[in-house]
């Protein structure tokens, strides 16, 4: 209080004030506050009518239940956060599993459909709607897939049995005729029956193929050599009768990769085992 006093430049103090001709100070003398621990104060001079100062007065009131309407109102602001923060955790989370789940799914359907699974589908009913659509597409396209797919299996499936039984009779008349001839045409007539086995297994393995619901290619060992040895002896006869058909395919390939303005050059020379045959084009 003596701190008040001493703001207002009061000498005296007056607690509480009665009758009338007593006024208090105007905008000349504005009210004096104080805060003392847990009290704030405040004070007023108080002048008579004729104007000297009469006295003082102080009001004084303890400022514990504002803070504890304070302390309340900042733990209902810090609980209304918290649980905001809490429901946007959960909003964002569950927009994300309901996004994240249709796509999960949809990769999964393209890797199984990707591995040969042709009656796998998408689920559509879940997830936005763009990602509802482009499921839909997906099970359309693996429906497509899954037709064209079963009817050309339908259709080598078809044409390699209607296959075997002609290759089966031609066989059977080449062994006949085989038979019945000089060993020379006998010797070429071998030939044409291991071209004719060659074709008869190409024709099982395709039907194989077709018959196959899910076609997994297994790597094999293959004799390079021997594959290409036997494919030069196989074609040594068509290479050693239709030379003018050889020459026509090479010059025909040439001109086809001829550029205007050039020519193709054709030179045979003599060698000490045959012949050589070079056919040449300018690079383009």
């Amino acid at each position: 209080m003596a701190a008040l006093r001493k703001k207002l430049g009061d000498p005296g103090l007056i607690e509480t004030v009665y009758g009338h001709g007593f006024r208090l100070a105007g905008q000349a003398h504005q009210p004096v506050t104080e805060v003392t621990g847990s009290w704030v104060a405040a004070a007023t001079p108080v002048y008579s009518p004729r104007g000297p100062l009469v006295g003082t007065v102080i009001l004084a009131r303890s400022a514990d239940p504002l803070n504890r309407d304070i302390l309340a109102l900042w733990v209902i602001l810090g609980t209304i956060a918290v649980v905001a923060m809490l429901a946007a955790a959960l909003l964002a989370f569950t927009l994300a599993r309901w996004v994240s789940r249709p796509l999960a799914g949809l990769d999964s359907a393209a890797g199984r459909l990707a591995d040969g699974d042709l009656a796998i589908r998408a689920v559509v009913g879940s997830g936005p709607p763009e990602l509802r659509r482009l499921a839909t597409t997906f099970n359309t396209m693996a429906g497509r897939l899954e037709a064209l797919v079963h009817g050309n299996r339908a259709v080598i499936a078809d044409v390699s049995h209607q296959l075997r039984t002609p290759l089966t009779a031609l066989r059977l008349r080449l062994d006949l005729l085989a038979a019945d001839t000089d060993p020379v045409t006998g010797h070429e007539l071998a030939g044409a029956l291991e071209e004719l086995a060659r074709l008869s297994r190409l024709v099982d393995g395709l039907l194989a193929v077709a018959r196959a619901e899910n076609v997994v290619p297994v790597p094999v060992t293959v004799d390079v050599g021997e594959a290409a040895r036997e494919r030069v002896v196989a074609w040594h006869p068509v290479a050693e009768g239709h030379l003018e058909q050889v020459l026509d395919n090479l010059i025909a390939n040439a001109l086809e990769a001829l550029s205007a303005g050039h020519r193709v050059t054709v030179t045979t020379k003599a060698t000490n085992s045959g012949a050589l045959v070079i056919v040449a084009a300018p690079r383009a």
